[in-house]
């Protein structure tokens, strides 16, 4: 991975955990800036409507490709929306924020067929 790569990863990962904006994740990427602190509390903010259909997408088993395809948006756009909800909850994975997000009444997941053994 480059080193342009890495600048990108580290400020998007920074901003999902909430450590900063978005403009200075923004200048980070562009400039090289770093001066960012680990902060993973949730917040008070409630999921938006778009945060909440990616999290419902992603609990029903889909990519983030699967789920910029089925709701018409870009893939950078699903992973700030995931982002933001992660942040949100307070999770520290995508996993995590399903579960939170189950939990809190905010998405829902279908049950498991019965099986026949």
């Amino acid at each position: 991975m480059t080193s342009k790569c890495n600048s990108k990863k580290l400020a998007v990962t920074q901003f999902c955990r909430g450590d900063t904006d978005l403009d200075f994740a923004r200048s980070f990427v562009c400039y090289g800036r770093s001066n960012m602190s680990v902060h993973t509390e949730a917040t008070s903010d409630r999921l938006t409507q778009r945060e909440a259909q990616c999290l419902q997408a992603l609990a029903s088993g889909l990519s983030n490709s699967g789920i910029a395809k089925q709701l018409k948006i870009s893939l950078p756009t699903v992973a700030l929306h995931l982002c933001n909800a992660r942040r949100k909850l307070g999770a520290q994975t995508r996993e995590q924020a399903v579960a939170l997000a189950v939990k809190r009444g905010l998405v829902s997941i279908d049950p498991l067929p019965d099986r026949d053994d």
